[in-house]
């Protein structure tokens, strides 16, 4: 009798478990952080899973990067149709490398626009992003201009 006394007094003063079987102190403190850190990490992996960064640079046919350039993003329906918009029209300019960075929705197609600038050609290309992946989060691609030709 006072050996199953000790072992009951002793899981309650350690912090185990109390006498109705919850658990006190430290552990259940333990346990519920852990399942709110857990929670808040899978909500914001799947969170970050539904948009991808897609990065687009532009570069003029000697592969030099033309800053300052407009780039439009539209969700399109196919590539085949070329007025099958989908969403709105994001837009954004290039930094002095080329580069622009947009957040779009994964596994979709898109018609990127390149504006004609200070002598080059406008450039129209559609793309497909597949889901991203953990290991390639972003998405590049890089759109080459001409040097437009006026009569």
């Amino acid at each position: 009798m006072q050996r199953a006394e000790k072992n009951s007094a002793e899981r309650v003063h350690s912090g185990v478990e109390a006498d109705d079987g919850r658990k006190k102190g430290w552990e259940a403190t333990m346990t519920t952080r852990l399942i709110v850190v857990g929670l808040a990490a899978i909500l914001a992996f799947t969170g970050s899973l539904s948009a991808q960064e897609l990065v687009v640079q532009v570069v003029e046919s000697g592969w030099l990067p033309l800053p300052g350039t407009e780039i439009s993003l539209s969700s399109v329906a196919s590539c085949g149709q070329p007025n099958s918009a989908l969403g709105e029209r994001v837009t954004a300019l290039t930094d002095r490398r080329g580069f622009a960075l947009f957040h779009v929705p994964a596994d979709a197609r898109y018609r990127v626009d390149v504006s004609a600038q200070a002598g080059f050609e406008a450039r129209t290309v559609c793309i497909r992003l597949f889901e991203r992946s953990v290991a390639l989060p972003t998405a590049y691609v890089q759109i080459q201009t001409k040097v437009s030709v006026t009569p």
